[in-house]
């Protein structure tokens, strides 16, 4: 009777003398698992399997004989070299007079994945409560810098020989946009804004900026009939930008990258945490120093990096940031590396097979007439300078603090036949209404009104809610002369 549970049983099961840790039996499900035929794994040990050093092998046999524990979390070794998470449930039994241990061994690689991938998720939730609210302050001052450099500079002509500092300064302005953009992308704010379209040129663009200046040999994808998806074309640039600059760092002395795309279908059998369906799936593959097992299980924990602190280097941002934006746009990323083999970073990114892709808007300058533009702001240096960009660009500008003092002006202003062409309003205000219950009484005045919420970082994950609400587009701080234009351009075509 025992002998049929122990040949028929589905799950592996072993039997161990605890004396020596000598495998005296395996049966059939534990042959198949492990890889071994049954004489074979019969003449191994149990520490030809077990990962962990001989005395914490023993220290266990003895805590399973003698009851003080029978259930252990291990990784086991399979013929084929590969390493497995197994939950084993162990106790003594007699066998042939002697007392033994039998085994019953679970496969648990899957749920130890997911459970990684659960606390990878806890650890950006927890950084974001952080990170939006110190991307928010920082962004409006940081907008209030772009905008007095960018007056500065519109003010002095171009041979001036304080403008080489003043563009410098604004150059270095730019690049805090970037730092505010990582820490808001895998916050609980950063909510992608979709639109179709293909990657391909989007990739070659990205590679090809950031390595123009290097010794790798770039390989990229062939043209090929890769399906559209639908992304955030920003955070996936920024993406793939981390994706090229860090196999760029593991390549200090040249070496070759190549990235490679196609199209395939998920299913459960890819024992991916992904919605079955089409994806993208894009590969960066480098020749550089590879990733060692001691590194690879936290390269995408915010903040964790193995290179030393300096300038350029150390941020330990990228990663982080990428897992994050695959996972808001309901992809994955994977990495398979050994120490000095190299490394290759697998996206998946949903696909829109026979999708229409979204064109780009034509980019027309707004019309030279006078048209009149309100601003909603309680940040009184930023309401000046939205007053000074739009005045640039030839509009007539009406600056208000809150809701109500809008709602009274947009309502005079279309009464008396002089109507805005458009207002802009931030969102969060310290007193008075603010930028959503503002929107929807002023909807009631002008169904057709062309509102911009002006949107703090960390309100951004809402961004397409205010999409949906009624508002025409989106400006977020820090915002230059620039964006302004081309939001207008947008918006006034539209």
């Amino acid at each position: 009777r025992y002998r049929s549970l122990f040949e028929n049983n589905h799950m592996p099961m072993l039997l161990i003398d605890p004396a020596g840790g000598a495998i005296i039996d395996a049966n059939p499900a534990a042959c198949r698992y492990y890889g071994w035929p049954r004489e074979e794994f019969t003449a191994k040990k149990i520490s030809d399997i077990n990962t962990l050093p001989l005395r914490e092998i023993n220290r266990n046999l003895n805590l399973a004989g003698t009851q003080k524990r029978n259930h252990f979390i291990f990784k086991h070794r399979r013929a084929d070299g590969s390493i497995s998470d197994v939950e084993a449930f162990s106790g003594p039994i007699q066998f042939k007079g002697k007392s033994i241990l039998y085994s019953i061994i679970y496969d648990i690689t899957d749920r130890i994945q997911m459970e990684q991938t659960l606390r990878q998720t806890e650890k950006l939730d927890s950084l974001g409560i952080l990170a939006g609210g110190i991307a928010h302050d920082f962004n409006n001052l940081m907008t209030v810098v772009q905008g007095h450099l960018d007056v500065a500079l519109l003010s002095l002509p171009d041979d001036h020989p304080v403008s080489a500092s003043l563009q410098t300064a604004q150059e270095a302005v730019e690049k805090t946009r970037d730092i505010t953009s990582r820490l808001i992308t895998f916050s609980r704010g950063g909510s992608p804004l979709l639109k179709v379209m293909r990657i391909q040129h989007l990739l070659a663009e990205t590679a090809r900026h950031s390595l123009k200046s290097s010794n790798i040999d770039l390989t990229l994808p062939a043209e090929s009939d890769l399906w559209p998806a639908e992304i955030d074309e920003m955070q996936i640039k920024q993406c793939f930008c981390h994706l090229v600059d860090n196999a760029g760092e593991a390549m200090p002395e040249g070496g070759s990258l190549a990235i490679s795309a196609e199209n395939v279908y998920i299913t459960e059998a890819d024992a991916l945490p992904l919605v079955e369906g089409p994806y993208l799936k894009i590969i960066f593959q480098d020749s550089g120093v590879g990733i060692s097992a001691e590194h690879i299980a936290r390269i995408f924990d915010p903040y964790y990096s193995t290179k030393p602190m300096s300038r350029d280097k150390g941020m330990g941002l990228g990663l982080a940031v990428c897992h994050s934006v695959l996972k808001k746009h309901g992809g994955y990323i994977t990495v398979s590396s050994e120490e000095g083999q190299g490394a290759a970073f697998s996206l998946f990114l949903p696909a829109k097979p026979g999708a229409l892709v979204e064109e780009e808007p034509q980019i027309v300058e707004p019309a030279p007439a006078p048209q009149r533009i309100l601003i909603m702001d309680d940040n009184a240096d930023i309401r000046r300078i939205l007053e000074i960009y739009l005045e640039k660009l030839g509009f007539l500008v009406v600056a208000v603090a809150e809701g109500q003092e809008t709602i009274r002006q947009y309502r005079e202003a279309k009464e008396t036949d002089d109507p805005f062409t458009a207002v802009f309003m931030e969102i969060s205000v310290k007193q008075g209404l603010g930028g959503e219950a503002t929107l929807s009484r002023l909807l009631n005045i002008d169904p057709e009104l062309k509102a911009v919420p002006i949107l703090s970082q960390h309100s951004d994950s809402r961004a397409q809610k205010f999409l949906d609400l009624g508002f025409k587009d989106v400006l977020g701080k820090p915002f230059r002369l620039e964006d302004m234009k081309r939001l207008l351009n947008t918006l006034l075509d539209s």
